[in-house]
């Protein structure tokens, strides 16, 4: 369902809609700083850990675009990326896998950007690494992701390493 604009955003025409609109799975965005906020706050609980929030934000054609030559390299579509690709992850390192935001969301129009910190461990090996994550809005829904590593290559290898190891 696609976003609504109600009333110029004044508080008394948001607070009625929101009581009577309280039974939908409708999002209500009046105005683009309200857009704004709305995925702000979807993405600081992304990065806290809390997935609640991103998991009912997501399209039904969302692409999550994973880069590289790994076995987790790839574009999961849908709800593909939480059944198979966090699983895996886990997996993989023994639940140590963590993307820490390491700044400001930076949100424009339909995009944004959020720089972060990848860690995990998995046995010896360790991985940290900046890296950056590319996002994409349509309406009221989170349509596409990129996930930009500063060292693809020392990820690649990390996870690697983690498979070897029998994770």
């Amino acid at each position: 369902m696609g976003a609504r604009s109600i009333g110029s955003g004044d508080g008394e025409t948001l607070r009625r809609a929101s009581e009577t609109d309280l039974n939908t799975t409708e999002t209500i965005m009046p105005d683009a700083d309200s857009h704004e906020a709305y995925f702000r706050s979807v993405l600081t609980e992304l990065y806290a850990g809390n997935f609640e929030p991103f998991n009912a934000a997501i399209a039904d054609d969302y692409i999550c675009h994973t880069p590289g030559r790994s076995s987790i390299a790839g574009d999961y579509h849908g709800t593909e990326q939480a059944e198979v690709k966090r699983p895996k992850m886990r997996a993989l390192t023994a639940g140590s896998f963590k993307v820490r935001k390491l700044g400001d969301i930076c949100i424009s129009g339909d995009w944004a950007m959020v720089p972060v910190v990848v860690s995990a461990e998995a046995g010896d090996t360790k991985l940290e690494t900046p890296a950056f994550g590319i996002w994409r809005f349509r309406g009221d829904k989170i349509v596409e992701h990129w996930e930009m590593n500063f060292d693809q290559y020392g990820f690649d290898a990390f996870v690697a390493a983690a498979e070897a190891q029998g994770r």
